[in-house]
């Protein structure tokens, strides 16, 4: 399994291959895209999305031996505009966004966790 730092460049690659990056990025309209993201879920949870079964979306598309558009056109019926779905899109648009500043992330996100745990309950707020 990769870790967050390593997926992150991978995503990268992946949108400066489709154009994403092709002018400099802004910082603020690159964190709005990581907001919109999440805007998104909280549409897709407004709206009564289902958490698919993604193990079964997986098993019919290879049982099908969909791949390229075919593939693409399932998962957009399927899997697109739920909640997960645009979760994982909040994630992707972050990591991309790290692996853009050359943040690892994954120090971060270890170091998060370690001061996380020793925090008071709550830590301290109310809710």
């Amino acid at each position: 399994m990769k870790d967050l730092t390593e997926l992150s460049k991978e995503i990268h690659e992946t949108m400066k291959s489709k154009g994403f990056y092709d002018k400099p990025r802004c910082l603020g309209k690159s964190l709005m895209l990581c907001v919109t993201e999440l805007a998104e879920a909280m549409q897709a949870d407004r709206e009564g999305s289902v958490n698919p079964e993604v193990e079964e979306f997986e098993a019919w598309v290879t049982s099908q031996e969909l791949k390229g558009p075919g593939w693409a056109l399932c998962y957009e019926q399927e899997i697109k505009d739920t909640l997960p779905q645009e979760l994982a899109g909040a994630i992707v648009r972050i990591l991309d966004l790290c692996a853009y500043l050359e943040i690892d992330i994954q120090k971060f996100v270890d170091l998060e966790m370690k001061y996380n745990k020793l925090r008071p309950h709550k830590h301290g707020k109310k809710y």
